[in-house]
């Protein structure tokens, strides 16, 4: 028997990219994937990498399984995604003066439309109960490696965190219901 997978980190995916569409300029693209610094894009283009998937131990709680009936819901298990967010360019012609050359270059405008996206979306449309937040890596403590391990020079990043549910699969877990209780008192006497 094949269970039908939770769809929930493709609909966080496409989420965030609704999220981002909503800020980000007609001109710049979205990918998912860590563009190849040997070839960058030929358009402006943020890049929404999930780097991280792991279960959110610290949200997890103790809410008890609920009944529908005489069927069992299935349990949830919060997940927390760790995306790193570049912003990345064609190469310029001329050191000195490409995308990200000055104070308000594009690269930083666009970084700003990310951040403003990222913020005004705490809570994210399609996930209501999903917790949000921009933090610092904790994960790539020292970011000079993992641009090394790029192969690239270092650039202005995000990183974005987001717990959501996870509906475990159904089993199909069915009670019989208790229609009448019966309750018993019994008198005992005391010597």
């Amino acid at each position: 028997m094949i269970f039908e997978s939770d769809t929930t980190l493709i609909d966080l995916n496409e989420s965030l990219q609704n999220a981002l569409i909503d800020y980000l300029q007609e001109d710049v693209a979205i990918c998912f994937d860590m563009p190849d610094p040997e070839n960058p894009p030929a358009t402006p283009t943020v890049s929404v990498f999930l780097y991280s998937v792991q279960e959110d131990l610290e949200l997890r709680h103790g809410i008890t399984r609920q009944f529908d009936g005489s069927k069992l819901i299935p349990r949830k298990v919060n997940l927390k995604c760790d995306y790193q967010i570049t912003y990345w360019e064609a190469k310029s012609a001329e050191p000195g003066t490409g995308p990200t050359a000055s104070a308000a270059s594009q690269a930083m405008r666009i970084m700003n439309q990310v951040i403003n996206a990222l913020i005004n979306n705490r809570e994210l449309k399609d996930f209501p109960t999903s917790y949000t937040r921009v933090i610092a890596p904790q994960e790539l403590t020292n970011l000079s490696h993992f641009w090394q391990a790029l192969g690239n020079k270092p650039r202005l990043c995000l990183n974005f965190s987001a717990t959501v549910p996870v509906q475990l699969t159904d089993l199909d877990e069915s009670y019989t219901e208790v229609l009448d209780p019966i309750i018993v008192l019994e008198q005992t006497t005391s010597i």
